[in-house]
């Protein structure tokens, strides 16, 4: 059991680190091409695509059709 719950915690602690990078990343990019004003939509738009793939990608093999 211990060894599935840190699988599960540094799994966790992956995304929300790739989800911080890229999102950081992004608005970054976004705001050093001139569009500062959306720069923070683009970034937590990224973030939260990365969230809903890596949500989707462990839900969707559990599905039995």
């Amino acid at each position: 059991m211990k060894s599935t719950r840190s699988r599960r915690s540094l799994h966790r602690r992956l995304r929300v680190l790739g989800m911080l990078g890229a999102g950081i990343a992004a608005a970054g990019l976004t705001a050093a091409l001139g569009q500062w004003l959306y720069a923070l939509a683009v970034g937590w738009t990224i973030a939260a695509l990365i969230y809903n793939v890596t949500v989707w990608l462990s839900i969707a093999p559990m599905d039995h059709v």
